[in-house]
């Protein structure tokens, strides 16, 4: 979420060859750090088309310089216009600062659920389909 900023630690060190790629304004350096990072680390079987989404997002959303400005008005700070009900699901195992995002969204929305996935990692759809589904159709069944 635009705006949100990682505390002190949050984030791992692997994240610095990423910064300096979005600094060149390079897709493929960009593509290329971020297949690097522990978030897109997936089975042998799921490697190549980890690596075609990423170097696809990163062509279409293409390289903003001010990717990093904060908006305004932050979208944290919006959540409480969000009038449906919603499941904010993340991998108890993702980095403690997507934890904290998911828990900051979930607490500012006015109808949310935060699902923690035990030992689940960034890429859920891959590695906990079932628990994300289980996840979407408790919307259904929740009223």
């Amino acid at each position: 979420v635009r705006g949100f900023v990682p505390d002190e630690g949050e984030v791992p060190d692997v994240f610095g060859p990423l910064m300096t790629a979005f600094g060149t304004g390079d897709a493929d350096a960009i593509a290329d750090a971020l297949v690097a990072t522990p978030t897109f680390s997936v089975e042998p079987a799921w490697s190549a088309s980890i690596e075609r989404i990423v170097r696809d997002n990163v062509r279409l959303f293409g390289v903003d310089p001010t990717w990093a400005a904060p908006p305004d008005p932050a979208p944290l700070d919006a959540l409480h216009a969000v009038g449906v009900p919603t499941r904010v699901v993340v991998g108890a195992a993702d980095f403690p600062a997507v934890l904290r995002l998911a828990r900051e969204l979930a607490a500012g929305l006015a109808d949310a659920r935060l699902v923690e996935v035990p030992d689940g990692p960034h890429l859920l759809p891959l590695t906990h389909p079932q628990a994300l589904a289980d996840a979407v159709h408790s919307l259904t069944t929740a009223r």
